[in-house]
C-alpha cells in the first residue's frame, strides 16, 4: 500500500476547508481561543 491511498480524500477535505474559511468575515478570522490570547499586546521585535 502506498501513502497515496491514505490521502485519497485530501482534495475533498482541502476544498471543504477552503470553502468554510473563505466564508468567514474579517472579524471571525481575527478571533482567538481564550487560551491563545496574548496577555499583553503583541509588539514587533527588534532585530
Amino acid at each position: 500500500m502506498t501513502i497515496r491511498a491514505a490521502y485519497s480524500k485530501r482534495p475533498d477535505y482541502q476544498r471543504a476547508f477552503r470553502d468554510v474559511i473563505g466564508a468567514l468575515t474579517e472579524e471571525q478570522l481575527a478571533m482567538r481561543p481564550l487560551g491563545l490570547r496574548p496577555t499583553r499586546p503583541i509588539t514587533p521585535t527588534r532585530p
